[in-house]
C-alpha cells in the first residue's frame, strides 16, 4: 500500500456574531441578546477498499446559538435569568449513516446583594442539557450552582477578600467535539470543578484622586525634564505629554 499527499480544494468556513442590548422604559431593566451562526464544509480523502481509489468526501457542519438575558438591578440588589442554546447539523456525504444533530440549552438565575457594611452576597445556578448524542450516556442534565461572599475594606474599597465556591452539587463534566472531513470525535475528559477558592484583590491607583487625573488630561503632568531648549516642532519651548 502506498500513502501519500493530495491536494484538494474546496475547504472553507464562515461565521457571523450579532449582540443587542438595551435598557426598558423602567431603567432598571436590562435585555441583551447574543446569536451566532457558524458553517464548515471539509473535504478530504476517503480509501476504498472495494474499488482500491480514494473517494472524495465532504463533511459540513451548521451551528446556530443564542443566548438572551434579562436583569433587574437597584442600588442593592441584581437578578438575572438567562436561557441558552446551541444546535449543530453535521452531515457526511459518504457516510450518512453518522449524521447527526446535538444540541445544547441551559437555562438559570443569579443574583448579587449588595449589603451596607460593604459585602456582597452572590449565586448563580444553571441547569445545562445535552441531546443528540448517539451514546446516550452523554446525553444528560447538569445542574451547576456556584456562590460567592466578599467583603471590601480599606480606604476607597481598595481592597477585597472573597470566598468563592464552584460546582456545589458536584455535576459538572467536560465534553469535547472535533469534527473533520473524515472523522468525528466526542471526547469526555476528567476535571477538577468542585473546588473553592479565597481570593485577595488590591486595587493600586497611581494616578491619584478623580481631581488629580483631571490635571494629568488637561497637561499638568508628567513633564520631560528641564534642559536645554532646542528647536522643533511647534518652535522652541519645553515639551510635555
Amino acid at each position: 500500500m502506498i500513502t501519500r499527499p493530495e491536494n484538494i480544494n474546496g475547504n472553507w468556513s464562515a461565521f457571523a456574531m450579532f449582540g443587542f442590548n438595551t435598557a426598558l422604559k423602567d431603567k432598571r431593566f436590562t435585555v441583551n441578546s447574543f446569536s451566532r451562526t457558524s458553517y464548515s464544509n471539509l473535504i478530504s480523502y476517503l480509501y476504498n477498499d472495494e474499488t482500491k481509489l480514494n473517494d472524495k468526501t465532504r463533511s459540513t457542519s451548521l451551528l446556530l446559538g443564542e443566548h438572551l438575558n434579562g436583569t433587574f438591578r437597584n442600588d442593592w440588589f441584581e437578578v438575572s435569568v438567562n436561557g441558552s442554546i446551541r444546535y449543530t447539523f453535521e452531515r457526511n456525504k459518504l457516510r450518512p449513516e453518522n449524521n447527526q444533530e446535538p444540541y445544547t440549552y441551559g437555562y438559570g438565575v443569579s443574583t448579587n446583594i449588595s449589603l451596607p457594611w460593604q459585602m456582597s452576597l452572590s449565586t448563580n445556578i444553571t441547569n445545562n442539557a445535552r441531546r443528540g448524542y448517539r451514546d446516550t450516556s452523554m446525553n444528560r442534565n447538569e445542574l451547576v450552582w456556584n456562590a460567592q461572599i466578599a467583603q471590601n475594606f480599606l480606604k476607597g474599597n481598595a481592597a477585597t477578600v472573597s470566598f468563592e465556591i464552584y460546582d456545589i452539587l458536584k455535576q459538572q463534566t467536560n465534553v469535547s467535539r472535533s469534527l473533520t472531513s473524515d472523522i468525528r470525535s466526542v471526547s469526555e475528559f476528567n476535571g477538577i470543578n468542585s473546588y473553592c477558592m479565597l481570593r485577595f484583590t488590591y486595587r493600586l491607583n497611581i494616578f491619584g484622586n478623580k481631581e488629580a487625573r483631571s490635571h494629568m488630561r488637561q497637561g499638568g503632568g508628567f513633564h520631560r525634564p528641564e534642559g536645554p531648549h532646542r528647536d522643533g516642532f511647534g518652535g522652541r519651548g519645553r515639551g510635555r505629554f
